[in-house]
């Protein structure tokens, strides 16, 4: 067989791989959307497969995560009400930057680390709790938005805090958030799960870091939330 037949066929060879690789993807992605419409229609939410990201930005602008990177996507929005909790679930994608110093000043840029994930997010009717994030204990691994130095102790609560950290703003009251977290707030933690939790004022988000949520497994996540948001707002 010539050379140059060879080359033809690993070159078509490569081209069909990477269309079906794109056609697997598509599909996939078409058969997520779909199964996040269904959940969406069965509660009688607003389902949107593409929607504006400045609007979960804006509407949760006191959640950390939303005040990071750069590029923002917001993908399959569901938005509806349970109870008086205003609940949004949506694919959020951003680009994450990297600091770096130019001329002796240290600028914010952009780097190639993109960070998808689903995130659900709670708004209370009323509330002002501290400002606090929930985020796994990986010893000296920073994945709280906070100083670890104002992360608070639980007394008793060996299971949970082997699992997760509480860590406080700077302003916040570290008395008041360590009464938030009673048994019953820690028992709503799975110890199999990786939970990744911010809340400020009457705002609250969930995600499990960098994954998204798999579309069985979303009412299981919304059932966690408002668990969690009607324990904290006592």
């Amino acid at each position: 067989m010539p050379d140059w037949l060879v080359m033809v066929i690993v070159i078509v060879g490569f081209v069909l791989a990477v269309g079906l690789l794109f056609w697997w993807l598509v599909q996939k992605s078409l058969r997520r959307t779909a199964a996040i419409q269904t959940i969406a229609a069965d509660r009688g939410w607003v389902f949107k497969a593409d929607e504006n990201p400045d609007l979960i930005r804006k509407r949760f602008q006191s959640i950390p995560i939303f005040n990071k990177g750069n590029s923002y996507t917001c993908s399959n929005l569901m938005l509806g009400k349970i109870d008086d909790f205003e609940i949004w679930v949506c694919d959020y994608l951003y680009w994450g930057h990297a600091k770096q110093t130019h001329g002796g000043r240290e600028v914010s840029v952009s780097s190639s680390q993109k960070q998808r994930q689903t995130v659900i997010c709670l708004r209370y009717p009323e509330a002002n709790l501290p400002t606090f994030d929930i985020t796994l204990n990986l010893g000296l691994a920073k994945l709280t938005e906070y100083d670890p130095k104002n992360a608070i102790v639980l007394a008793g609560a060996l299971d949970f805090s082997k699992k997760y950290m509480v860590c406080v703003a700077e302003d916040a009251d570290k008395e008041v958030v360590t009464r938030l977290f009673t048994e019953e707030i820690q028992s709503l933690f799975p110890i199999d799960a990786k939970l990744k939790v911010q809340v400020s004022g009457n705002e609250m988000m969930i995600t499990n870091y960098s994954l998204e949520i798999k579309a069985t497994e979303l009412e299981g996540y919304i059932h966690t939330v408002l668990s969690i948001g009607k324990s904290l707002n006592g």
